[in-house]
């Protein structure tokens, strides 16, 4: 058990580690695409920069919670199970791998 726990945090760790890399890499690729564009105004050039690096960041940073969520095949199949007579459920009731992954995140 304390094997797995230490693979799963591991393999979070890892996912972190990724997503901060790329991040990186994704904010050079907006700035060298929006330098080829051709904006009248350091504003315009600015605001469609920060465009870029806001999408590029959201979904590096949050692919794998919707992955997890909506793709991979998990025991939670809808969204009605997440709520017991009205109450969120218990993070102990929770996906392991989502819970691992939202540990990772700060939530």
């Amino acid at each position: 058990k304390v094997t797995g726990d230490l693979v799963r945090f591991g393999g979070g760790m890892l996912n972190a580690m990724f997503i901060t890399g790329m991040n990186m890499v994704y904010k050079r690729v907006a700035q060298w695409l929006t330098d080829f564009e051709n904006y009248r105004t350091d504003t315009e050039h600015e605001d469609q920069l920060i465009g870029k690096v806001f999408l590029f960041q959201f979904i590096n940073s949050y692919i794998a919670l919707f992955f997890i969520a909506f793709v991979k095949k998990s025991p939670v199949p809808d969204f009605g199970q997440f709520l017991v007579n009205g109450n969120e459920i218990p993070e102990a009731d929770l996906p392991e791998e989502f819970r691992v992954q939202s540990k990772v995140y700060g939530y």
